[in-house]
């Protein structure tokens, strides 16, 4: 198991079932060990102990990382201020998307059929179901 306890710096971790049943002991692998448990898992050669593979990185993949060393510890506040920062950003993408759908509608009659003007609104990259008439789908905007 990969363990990071600050940026660039990982620690590999064996977890092995001792003769207790419900006793794991932990140690840390030199990087030797550790490869030659990659070699056997692709060689299959593992002199019959069940050997179990998990990588967690695909979970944390698109999760944010933090590179400063003094955010560590902090991970709430960093998560808090990642995602406000996001939010703020979909905000502002939306108000920007929203005002082109109202200035491109100010230029229609009011009684204009969505059908007409739906080609429009998917290129700016709003979907369906904002009203059947531009007077409506302004009034919804």
């Amino acid at each position: 198991m990969d363990h990071s306890c600050r940026p660039s710096k990982t620690w590999c971790l064996g977890i092995h079932s001792r003769q207790c049943r419900y006793a794991l002991a932990v140690e840390e692998l030199t990087p030797s060990q550790f490869l030659h448990v990659k070699e056997e898992l692709v060689d299959g050669t593992v002199n019959g102990n069940f050997v179990l593979e998990l990588d967690f990185e695909p979970f944390t993949a698109l999760f944010p990382k933090s590179t400063l060393s003094k955010s560590i510890g902090n991970g709430v506040e960093f998560l808090n201020w990642h995602l406000s920062a996001k939010m703020i950003q979909n905000l502002n993408s939306l108000q920007s998307v929203l005002r082109k759908a109202e200035e491109y509608l100010n230029k229609l009659p009011t009684d204009t059929p969505y059908s007409e003007f739906d080609h429009k609104f998917q290129e700016i990259g709003l979907e369906r179901d904002w009203g059947d008439t531009a007077l409506k789908v302004h009034d919804t905007i």
